[in-house]
């Protein structure tokens, strides 16, 4: 599966993002469960794919990049601080 597809087909919660407004939103939906990405149970969740909207515009900065260190999963981690450390890079793949 697409490492991408695959990303976007779980949902992430309240504590993989540093983004108050991403917060807010999974906030609102008022829909509680466990995070794929964290592991953290009983949290606010939001189906990924959904979100992927909102950060379009950040993504359409990566192109992939069979020699680069890191994936797009890694380098928005370290680029601009939107992913939690408490998302296990390995549940990004």
């Amino acid at each position: 599966m697409n490492l991408l597809l695959k990303t976007f087909t779980n949902d992430c919660c309240e504590k993989c993002l540093n983004s108050d407004y991403l917060v807010s939103i999974i906030r609102k939906n008022n829909q509680v469960g466990n995070c794929h990405f964290c592991d953290s149970e009983n949290v606010f969740v939001y189906a990924t794919i959904s979100l992927a909207p909102l950060i379009r515009n950040i993504l359409t900065l990566y192109s992939k990049d069979d020699n680069a260190e890191m994936n797009t999963s890694q380098s928005l981690k370290n680029d601009f601080n939107i992913v939690s450390p408490s998302v296990k890079i390995q549940s990004l793949y």
